[in-house]
């Protein structure tokens, strides 16, 4: 965690100077923010080790953010810094630590200049700092030359560790001014991040309620969440003992979003397994900070698998032609590109890849999501008119298939035989032929209608058919959810369809229908019997289709719920079976 300043601008440019790794050179005639990032160290206390000549040169050379496990107690740091060129009249130099554990005392050329908190030989002794503290070098102590900053710490306070802690060397205004810069930045970034909150959310809500858009809004929120924690802590200034425990929390709230990234790109790009890789992307951060090489060799490894995990989904989505996928691709570049960078430099120094200059890159993301989510809703947009046309055409055959003159022919003739024979059945006949036009009449170009017309619609068929069969058939939907609605004529197609091919010509049959509703998933189980349903079951999958009338079926559904539903079908035991399961 952390304030970007420091690590997003280009603050430090390091100068030739001497070739010790603990020696630094600043130009007093230059305006930069120079980061001193090695140090001598030593455990133990010595009021000696403040001074400028103390030999130093058997204490190791370290980067203190690296010391691992820092065991308690106090603690020295020792850096010597070379001053070139002329001090400016205007300005004054100083000296910025931020988030050093514990607390501390900082000397320059052996004279006191800061102090945080207060150095104790034990817990009863110390008492912890601030986060930030700032030194102000008198015009003789920054004279050109060399000098010799130590800091004595000490950490007894639940052995509080280097983490993010810098110490810099700059004038007092220009720091001022990066400051400045850098909390522009983030307020940026945060108004960003909310505003891209609000999209996700409204997609989310307007949307048909996709999951993968409520999964952008919740990480989009977290990392506005994130991005408060410093600005905050600029103004506050808070403990260093608090710091590190809200450090802990930053730390996870970085860690959900880098899991939402992931899952918002399954969901996004309808990328297959997803409990796989829900579970892999829960199960590698786990190994990872049971194994304690989270910040192994500098890396923070938990976040770097994370990132490489997203352009991994991304590269996948891109193979497989997904739409928004190029797009998405280029914005999660920008987003991870700098941060592995900085991996890189922390495991190949020498390759001095500065991942400053492609940080701000990173901005490109989030517009390059929503041009993605905008190219996908596009494209369902097209396959949702596609499948409308088909069923506006699928449903013009349906009707004309009801109005042709062979169907009106035969149940005409049907009518007028049993005038004859038995007036009140034929009387019946009419009237079921009437109410079956009327309906379809006044509900074929619905996207849905209530469970019963159609149930309705079903009967008024049935009856029609047999008595032009001189049979009996019956439908079986009683105890049905009352308020359930549905696509026009899918029942009625299937009906109609499992008629002509299951049963011989003298045959009745019987269907029955169970709808079983489970919060937004409904499903609807179609059965019936017929002598001839070994026959049809024989037949292939493209001829199964065109003769269950699974065309229109398809259609309708996936115009009332794009890519929400599924049909499977088949025979089991004597009967023939159709389930549909629709996801509202």
């Amino acid at each position: 965690m952390g304030s970007l300043l420091l690590l997003c601008l280009a603050i430090s440019a390091f100068q030739p100077g001497p070739a010790d790794p603990d020696t630094v050179s600043f130009s007093l005639d230059s305006h930069d923010i120079l980061l001193i990032q090695h140090w001598r160290f030593r455990d133990g206390d010595d009021s000696a080790w403040a001074g400028p000549r103390h030999e130093d040169a058997d204490w190791p050379v370290v980067d203190p953010n690296r010391l691992d496990n820092l065991g308690a107690g106090v603690h020295w740091l020792r850096a010597r810094v070379v001053l070139r060129g002329e001090l400016s009249p205007f300005d004054a130099l100083s000296l910025r630590f931020s988030k050093i554990p514990g607390a501390f005392e900082a000397y320059w050329d052996g004279i006191r200049v800061a102090e945080n908190g207060r150095v104790g030989r034990g817990l009863a002794e110390e008492i912890t700092g601030r986060v930030s503290t700032t030194a102000l070098l008198s015009r003789s102590d920054a004279a050109p030359g060399p000098h010799v900053l130590a800091v004595r710490l000490s950490n007894f306070h639940k052995r509080l560790q280097f983490r993010g802690s810098w110490t810099a060397v700059s004038y007092r205004l220009d720091f001022i001014q990066t400051r400045a810069s850098d909390l522009h930045l983030q307020y940026f970034y945060l108004g960003i991040y909310l505003i891209s909150t609000f999209v996700g959310l409204s997609l989310f809500l307007g949307g048909g309620r996709h999951r993968a858009f409520l999964f952008f809004a919740v990480y989009c929120f977290l990392i506005a969440l994130y991005l408060t924690i410093n600005p905050i802590q600029e103004e506050v200034n808070f403990n260093i003992q608090f710091f590190q425990i809200l450090s802990g929390f930053a730390s996870i709230i970085l860690f959900i979003p880098g899991i939402l990234l992931n899952i918002f790109f399954l969901y996004h790009f309808e990328i297959p397994r997803k409990t796989f890789h829900l579970a892999l992307l829960m199960a590698v951060p786990l190994v990872i900070e049971l194994a304690k090489v989270r910040f192994l060799s500098g890396v923070d490894w938990r976040a770097s698998s994370l990132s490489l995990y997203s352009l991994g989904l991304v590269i996948y989505a891109v193979k497989r032609r997904k739409p928004g996928s190029l797009i998405a691709l280029v914005g999660t570049i920008t987003l991870v590109g700098p941060f592995l960078f900085g991996s890189l430099n922390a495991i190949f120094p020498q390759l001095r890849l500065d991942e400053r200059i492609l940080r701000p890159l990173s901005l490109v993301f989030i517009p390059c999501v929503i041009l993605s989510i905008s190219r996908q809703i596009r494209e369902q947009n097209r396959l949702l008119e596609a499948a409308r046309s088909r069923s506006l055409r699928l449903e013009t055959e349906l009707l004309k298939s009801r109005i042709q003159p062979h169907y009106i022919s035969n149940t005409l003739h049907s009518i007028k035989a049993w005038f004859r024979e038995n007036p009140q059945r034929a009387d019946r006949m009419i009237q079921a032929l009437s109410d079956e036009f009327q309906i379809i009449n006044a509900h074929s170009s619905k996207a849905l209608i209530p469970l019963a017309e159609e149930i309705r619609l079903c009967r008024n068929h049935l009856e029609i058919m047999g008595s032009r069969r001189d049979v009996q058939f019956e439908l079986d939907a009683d105890g049905l959810p009352p308020d359930e609605t549905i696509p026009p004529l899918v029942l009625h197609t299937l009906i109609e369809n499992g008629i002509t091919h299951a049963y011989g010509p003298r045959e009745s049959g019987r269907f029955r229908l169970r709808v079983s509703a489970d919060g937004r998933n409904v499903v609807y189980n179609l059965s019936n019997d017929g002598s001839r349903l070994r026959e049809w079951a024989e037949k292939g999958p493209d001829e199964l289709d065109e003769g269950m009338g699974l065309a229109y079926v398809q259609a309708r559904l996936e115009e009332s719920f794009p890519g929400k539903w599924r049909v499977d079908y088949g025979l089991k035991g004597e009967t023939w079976e159709v389930t549909i399961r629709i996801r509202k």
